[in-house]
């Protein structure tokens, strides 16, 4: 985990987007308030199918159906 303050990161910027890529944490901390980027790098994935679910639901949230209005 790397720590750095806003002007640190400014000038650090691409390096740290390569860090944050292989899954190291960054934390920037602005006025001695940490903000960490990069947290769920690894701790989560997407589905391949994701953006097909429950299609037919959405549709229906945004398009009436016949009768109703």
């Amino acid at each position: 985990m790397s720590k750095a303050n806003p002007q640190e990161s400014k000038t650090q910027l691409p390096r740290e987007v390569d860090q944050i890529g292989t899954g190291e944490e960054i934390i920037i901390s602005r006025a001695g308030k940490p903000r960490p980027l990069g947290l769920g790098v690894g701790r989560f994935t997407m589905p391949e199918e994701f953006d097909h679910f429950a299609q037919a639901e959405i549709k229906a949230m945004f398009i009436p159906s016949k009768g109703t209005v």
